[in-house]
């Protein structure tokens, strides 16, 4: 598990006998959100602030409290098969009782969702933390698992949880955040994803000219154009002639 204050991280598994689903709600307010059925492959990363008890994971680019509750009156659960399709629902919850062809799939005792770690406490209960997850819960609603659903969970890879690094979250990813992929907990060191690929800068100084007027103190870096119109204006002027009559002046420098 390695130094608890920096790099404290591990792998888990959910217990299979229970049937943990995203509250229908949320996924109609977040279209195309992950079902918890879909970290089978990948599992679900967890993480935790030291000094603090919620639990927060980045899923489909976006930050979510992960919290676990009794569903409510009245909510409707999916059952599956023993591959995750979904073959139906359940009848609605009342009073936790959830009917499944004469089988009552609720929760029996207390629900307790806190966890301990080497005296870390952590929850999956709600806490108000909007500044972190902008107020998304990853509401996962719990009852007990049918045989199908227990060979469908037991095939689920390991999850894992981790401490972030920074005690403060800050809006910017690559603060403290490491990334699901292109990192490692065998040594217990987060390798983050680069960002962006630096290059070295190098500078090219270019050489000025040096613009050198003509010694004579008359000519001028201008164009050819204004250069015979500016002879034929001194010229002009020169000899009285109008402007137009001066154009037979050649220039000399």
């Amino acid at each position: 598990m390695g130094n608890p204050d920096s790099d404290f991280n591990f792998k888990f598994k959910f217990n299979k006998d229970y049937y943990l689903e995203l509250d229908k709600t949320t996924l109609s307010d977040y279209r195309g959100t992950s079902l918890f059925k879909d970290f089978k492959n990948t599992g679900l990363t967890l993480g935790f602030i030291k000094n603090n008890t919620y639990l927060i994971s980045k899923i489909n680019d976006l930050f979510w409290q992960v919290t676990i509750e009794l569903p409510p009156n009245g909510y409707i659960f999916d059952y599956l098969d023993e591959n995750g399709n979904v073959l139906g629902q359940t009848s609605p919850v009342e009073s936790n009782n959830i009917d499944l062809d004469g089988e009552n799939l609720k929760y029996e005792g207390t629900l307790d969702t806190t966890l301990t770690f080497n005296g870390v406490n952590l929850s999956f209960e709600e806490k108000i933390i909007a500044s972190v997850d902008g107020g998304r819960k990853y509401k996962l609603f719990i009852r007990k698992s049918t045989e199908k659903e227990k060979i469908f969970f037991s095939s689920f890879v390991d999850s894992t949880m981790i401490q972030f690094e920074n005690n403060e979250i800050t809006t910017r990813l690559s603060d403290w955040y490491p990334f699901n992929v292109n990192y490692s907990n065998t040594t217990n060191q987060y390798k983050y994803a680069v960002l962006n690929q630096t290059q070295q800068i190098i500078i090219v100084q270019e050489k000025k000219e040096e613009v050198r007027i003509d010694p004579c103190g008359l000519c001028r870096p201008i164009t050819k154009t204004k250069n015979v119109e500016n002879l034929k204006l001194r010229y002009a002027r020169k000899v009285g002639l109008n402007f137009r009559a001066a154009g037979r002046i050649k220039e000399s420098c």
